[in-house]
C-alpha cells in the first residue's frame, strides 16, 4: 500500500540539514570541544538532550515489540496532533474526526485550514463504532475525499473502543488516506501490543499510531509521546519536529516508567482503578436521573443528569469536572467526564451526585 501523499510545502529545516553531505560525524566518544554548554557541570543536564531519546526509544520499542525504526518521541502526543496536519494538509484540505473526541484533534486542522468534517456517534448506541457506523463512514470517505481520518481509541471522553476489525478494514480499504489513532488511554483497555493498533502497523502504511505517557504512566508534566508507524513516515515526522524536544529528565523519566517494576505497578493500579470503577457505575446506575455512558475501557465515565446541568451542580459544590457541554458531537447535551479516583473521594462524589439526583 502507498504512503499517503504529503503536503506541498518546502522542505524543513531538519530534512535540508540531514540530507546535506556537511552533517558532522558521530562524536560520540571523544573528547568534547565543540560545546557552548556548563562544560564544567558533572550533571548530564549541563548538556544538551539526546536529540533522537534513542535509548527510550529502544526501550519502547521492546514494550511494543517493533522495531526503533517505527517510532519517533515528542514532546507529548500534542506536539504530534500538531505536526500531523502541517505534513499532510494545504488549505481546503478535509479530515474526517470521529467525535465527540479530543479537541486538539480538531483544533489543529483547522490551523492550517482544513475543512473538519465531524462524524458523530450516536448517545442512543454508547457512542459505539459498529457495523452500521462503519458503513456510514465508508459513505462519508466517498463523498467527502478527506486526506485524513483522526480517531481516538479508547475515546476520551466517552471510554469507549474502535474494534480492530474496523481500523483494519478502513485503513485497508482507503489506502491514500493518513488513519490516524489516538491511543493515549490504551494502557487502561490493555498493555498487550496485539489489542492495540500498532498490531496493524505491517499490513497499513496508511496508519500512524500515537501513545502518551501523560495518563496511565503518570507523566504528563514530563511531556513524554510517541509517533508509531512505518519507517518512512517517521522519517518525516522526524524532520518536523524540533531538534532537542524531549527533555533529559523526561527522557529519563519514560525509561524508568517501563521497568517492569514500573510496569507491575501501572497494572496494579489500573486494576485498582477497574475495581473502583465497577463500584461507581453501580452506584450510579441505581440513582434514576443520570444517563451513564456504559463500559468505559478508560480511567473516567461520561455522563449527564436528564434535567439538571450537572457541571454546573458539581461546581457550586465545589467539584471541578471535565465539561464537555459544547463539545462536536454533544454540543447542548449537558454531559461532563469524571474520572475515577481514590476510594474517600469516589465517595464524596457519589455521596453528591447522589444528593443532586
Amino acid at each position: 500500500m502507498k504512503n499517503p501523499t504529503l503536503n506541498n510545502s518546502s522542505k524543513t529545516y531538519l530534512e535540508e540539514k540531514r540530507g546535506s553531505s556537511k552533517i558532522s560525524p558521530s562524536k560520540e566518544g571523544k573528547i568534547r570541544f565543540d560545546l557552548a554548554e556548563g562544560l564544567w557541570e558533572k550533571s548530564d543536564l549541563a548538556s544538551l538532550p539526546d536529540r533522537t531519546s534513542s535509548k527510550l526509544k529502544d526501550k519502547l520499542s521492546n514494550f511494543l515489540n517493533l522495531d526503533s525504526s517505527n517510532l519517533s518521541i515528542h514532546a507529548g502526543a500534542d506536539e504530534i496532533i500538531e505536526i500531523i496536519p502541517r505534513m499532510y494538509l494545504d488549505r481546503d484540505d478535509r479530515v474526517i474526526v470521529i467525535v465527540p473526541t479530543f479537541d486538539r484533534l480538531l483544533a489543529t486542522n483547522k490551523k492550517v485550514g482544513a475543512e473538519v468534517i465531524n462524524f458523530e456517534l450516536s448517545a442512543t448506541k454508547n457512542f459505539r463504532f459498529e457495523d452500521e457506523e462503519y458503513q456510514n463512514l465508508e459513505v462519508a470517505i466517498k463523498s467527502k475525499k478527506p486526506k485524513i481520518i483522526w480517531m481516538c481509541t479508547p475515546n476520551n471522553p466517552t471510554g469507549q473502543i474502535i474494534d480492530l476489525q474496523f481500523i483494519d478494514k478502513i485503513a485497508g480499504e482507503s489506502p491514500d488516506i493518513l488513519i490516524v489513532v489516538d491511543e493515549a488511554y490504551q494502557e487502561y483497555s490493555s498493555l498487550n501490543p496485539k489489542e492495540s493498533a500498532v498490531s496493524l502497523l505491517s499490513k497499513h502504511n496508511n496508519l500512524l499510531v500515537i501513545r502518551s505517557f501523560s495518563k496511565a504512566f503518570a507523566l504528563a508534566g514530563a511531556r513524554v509521546g510517541c509517533a508509531i508507524s512505518n519507517p518512512e513516515m517517521i522519517s518525516k515526522i522526524e524532520n518536523f519536529r524540533t531538534m532537542f524536544n524531549v527533555s533529559t529528565s523526561a527522557q529519563r523519566m519514560g525509561i524508568k516508567s517501563l521497568t517492569q517494576s514500573k510496569i507491575n505497578y501501572v497494572e496494579d493500579k489500573i486494576s485498582k482503578i477497574h475495581n473502583q470503577m465497577i463500584r461507581f457505575v453501580s452506584k450510579i446506575k441505581s440513582l434514576s436521573n443520570y444517563e451513564l455512558i456504559e463500559d468505559s475501557k478508560t480511567n473516567f465515565i461520561f455522563i449527564r443528569h436528564k434535567s439538571k446541568d450537572l457541571f454546573e451542580e458539581l461546581y457550586k459544590r465545589g467539584l471541578a469536572v471535565s465539561d464537555w457541554r459544547f463539545a462536536p458531537g454533544v454540543i447542548g447535551k449537558g454531559y461532563v467526564r469524571i474520572s475515577i479516583n481514590t476510594p474517600s473521594l469516589n465517595t464524596k462524589i457519589l455521596d453528591i451526585l447522589e444528593k443532586i439526583n
